[in-house]
């Protein structure tokens, strides 16, 4: 099942950990909106590389510090 973006947000403000799996075609900017919830709540997020530039990558690890897992 694949949940709409501003669903995801929602539950990364309830304070849940978070993983975006490869299948998943969410926008750069809506996955940074995602890290920066996450991160805020202090939770963790795991991101696919899959798709995803590493120049995005490295701006999500930047914003997420400790807190994300880029998956290779």
């Amino acid at each position: 099942m694949i949940l709409l973006a501003k669903s995801v947000e929602h539950l990364a403000k309830l304070r849940a950990n978070i993983e975006i799996t490869g299948e998943q075609k969410y926008l750069p900017n809506n996955i940074e909106n995602i890290v920066k919830i996450v991160v805020s709540k202090g939770n963790t997020i795991r991101i696919s590389a899959k798709g995803l530039l590493p120049a995005t990558l490295e701006n999500f690890v930047k914003i997420g510090g400790n807190n994300i897992t880029i998956i290779i």
